[in-house]
């Protein structure tokens, strides 16, 4: 039985996850520049360490109902090519391609494993945007935790 780890985070007091392989690194603070005419999730660009970085709100894509909130903590997701060179592009779901990408986020949990058969589909329950961009849910102790697919965040024709 193999296992996943996942970076878990809050977005509008729900609880979501990502494969922690394909999480680079946190950022709390983040300024972006915005991007005139791009998609209402697109917060901006921002210069990372000499990288122009894409930010997308989470919130906005999942059609959330957006809680006025300031998201200041960023997950900066690896690219396609950092996973290769660390070989590690064989063992996460989805491609995300070549550019680097940031996603806004409420605040950050814990590191948490799941046994891979406890993940589940998303229920019906959920809305048809959030079931779009969901990959599965797993039920923890105190939680439901909801798998995004970082791979249908990035793609807005979803």
């Amino acid at each position: 039985m193999s296992t996943l780890q996942f970076v878990t985070f809050s977005v509008n007091d729900n609880r979501y996850g990502v494969d922690i392989l394909r999480v680079r690194e946190v950022l709390k603070q983040v300024s972006c520049s915005p991007v005139p005419g791009a998609h209402p999730a697109i917060v901006g660009l921002m210069n990372l360490r000499g990288q122009v970085v894409t930010v997308i709100d989470l919130s906005q894509r999942l059609d959330t109902t957006n809680v006025d909130r300031e998201r200041n903590t960023c997950l900066i997701l690896k690219t396609d090519e950092e996973l290769e060179r660390q070989n590690l592009l064989g063992q996460v779901r989805g491609r995300i391609g070549s550019d680097a990408v940031g996603i806004l986020v409420d605040d950050m949990g814990e590191v948490i494993t799941v046994n891979e058969d406890e993940l589940s589909d998303p229920p019906a329950q959920m809305s048809e945007q959030e079931q779009a961009l969901v990959e599965n849910v797993v039920m923890l102790d105190d939680y439901l935790l909801t798998q995004i697919a970082v791979e249908k965040v990035l793609d807005f024709s979803v």
